[in-house]
């Protein structure tokens, strides 16, 4: 339910409403959401109905899905398929015969041979509610191949509780055959979503998800991509970052160093190294040019991140040299000009993004770039209810508030500097940061280094979160490790006091490191263990 609707059922006001549906969040009763609230759990199954029974039901939406499944299906993909009613419509549906399939539901096989397909049973012991091939033997069987692609039925769809079924035979084969997929999705009708059975035979990020409707905004924001929300971040101009340390730096001297390494660069990527370390998917976009740019995405993927940059025929990919002899010096490379064959292509991979992905647009304008490069992305996703996140200063950030971005973090000292006005007070933080708000943000995140953060979310709520203990000692990526341990803790829970929690754990990290921070190092200052920042 909407926090309006509650509110005029209940006949209280909206500030109430929302900080009651915060306590309940905490509690684990429900799942709180933007602009509302849902259950966390629907209805609960524990038999398994015939088939006779099932498959007058929902018939026009399994022959839609089945009819976009049975497009994925190339002549050269070796097929698993379930049994179930749904998988059925898809045996109807197939057209490409000269891929293999298997299946434990016999009524599919028969559906299949009749089409002239190549098509395989397991062994095992016929259920009959189900016409499915079941048991030990089946497992077996299944465990010995590996198949491009494979399509589910389920009985229920949760967040938490995955994909379930009332039957642990059946279940043991799902689980079987999906895990010997390089490719899985699940073919479910609207009613399955929020549904539990008494099995669980795959994660809700598992499989890819092929349906007629989703009405939950939950299920809306997640399922995209069957569960799992894409991410990417922008970097216009990476690096490869040189970072050394030294006793001291004498100009017009030979300077040695204590240490040295050389890292990837830039606030998208490093964005895109943290949410890797945090477990999360993501792609880097952005321009690459010369040896460095290819060391860079060779780097880039040592540590997790996948990469889409855009590659540039001339110049290379810069080198920035990064110093700490008791101060932190920096000398930053100019990095290739960037054609506006180069802004086009970049612009196409954007128009790819779908609703409830995620994008961080990070850093400064290259000279080579409209001033306005911002702006233009902005409107280019306005209709596809992407999630921008904005980590960027002065006008560069004032001028994309039209387009309600998610997420904005400026620091104490930029919020300040948008409104010609120096913030000594967290009152005065707060109320520039609901300036921002009311200018179109979504919600603002605060920074203030040894004063730890500050955020103002769009449901009214305030959160404050302390710094952690430690010695600095590269403060580069600190703020990036924030955004990144941000999105990471909201997520995975739907939480803004957790995605604060992670992000300012996640940020205080770095600062503590020579580079950017491990997981490991994240974990060890968090305030309660860390599967609570997980689904």
């Amino acid at each position: 339910m909407t926090v309006t609707e509650l509110t005029e059922l209940l006949d209280t006001s909206e500030s109430t409403i929302r900080r009651d549906l915060t306590q309940l969040h905490k509690r684990g009763a429900l799942l709180k959401v933007h602009g509302g609230a849902t259950v966390l759990n629907g209805a609960y199954t524990t038999k398994d109905a015939k088939v006779s029974e099932r498959e007058g039901l929902y018939v026009e939406e399994k022959r839609s899905i089945a009819k976009l499944a049975a497009a994925l299906i190339g002549q050269e993909d070796f097929v698993y398929i379930d049994a179930g009613t749904s998988t059925a419509s898809l045996a109807e549906a197939i057209s490409e015969r000269e891929a293999v399939y298997v299946t434990n539901g016999i009524l599919h096989a028969k559906c299949l041979a009749e089409k002239g397909c190549r098509v395989f049973l397991p062994g095992g012991e016929l259920k009959e509610d189900t016409q499915a091939l079941v048991g030990g033997a089946a497992v077996e069987w299944l465990n010995k191949y590996n198949f491009t692609k494979g399509f589910f039925g389920t009985n229920g769809i949760h967040l938490e509780k995955g994909y379930t079924t009332p039957d642990i035979s059946e279940a043991l084969v799902k689980e079987a055959a999906m895990k010997r997929c390089r490719e899985a999705y699940v073919l479910a009708d609207s009613s399955k979503f929020g549904h539990v059975s008494s099995v669980t035979f795959a994660r809700f990020e598992d499989a890819q998800i092929i349906t007629d409707h989703i009405s939950d905004p939950v299920f809306q924001t997640c399922s995209n991509r069957g569960g799992r929300i894409m991410i990417y971040t922008v970097t216009f101009n990476p690096s490869l970052d040189y970072v050394v340390q030294a006793e001291q730096l004498v100009p017009g001297e030979i300077n040695r160093t204590t240490s040295e390494a050389v890292y990837p660069g830039g606030k998208g990527v490093n964005v895109s190294v943290i949410l890797s370390n945090l477990g999360l998917e993501s792609t880097a976009f952005g321009f690459t040019a010369g040896f460095t740019g290819k060391a860079l995405q060779e780097m880039l993927l040592e540590f997790g991140a996948k990469t889409d940059f855009i590659p540039l025929a001339d110049g290379q990919t810069r080198i920035n040299v990064k110093i700490n002899a008791g101060q932190e010096t920096e000398i930053n490379g100019q990095g290739p000009k960037i054609t506006e064959t180069g802004i086009q292509e970049l612009f196409e991979k954007l128009k790819s993004l779908k609703a409830g992905d995620v994008l961080v647009l990070a850093g400064s304008i290259p000279s080579t770039l409209p001033e306005n490069i911002y702006e233009w992305i902005l409107m280019c996703l306005k209709d596809k209810d992407v999630k921008v996140v904005v980590d960027a200063t002065k006008d560069l950030l004032l001028n994309v508030l039209k387009y309600h971005p998610f997420l904005i973090k400026p620091n104490n000292h930029e919020l300040g500097e948008m409104f010609q006005t120096t913030l000594t007070t967290e009152e005065e933080i707060i109320a520039h940061a609901k300036k921002l708000q009311e200018r179109g943000a979504r919600n603002v995140l605060v920074s203030m280094a040894k004063d730890g953060a500050i955020l103002v979310t769009e449901d009214g709520e305030i959160y404050k979160k302390q710094p952690h203990n430690g010695t600095v000692v590269n403060s580069v990526g600190a703020g990036d490790s924030m955004v990144a341990g941000f999105l990471a803790g909201y997520l995975n829970t739907g939480s803004y006091e957790r995605a604060l929690e992670l992000g300012t754990a996640a940020g205080s990290a770095t600062a503590f490191q020579s580079w950017l921070a491990s997981r490991e190092d994240i974990v060890k200052l968090l305030d309660r263990p860390y599967s609570e920042y997980q689904i």
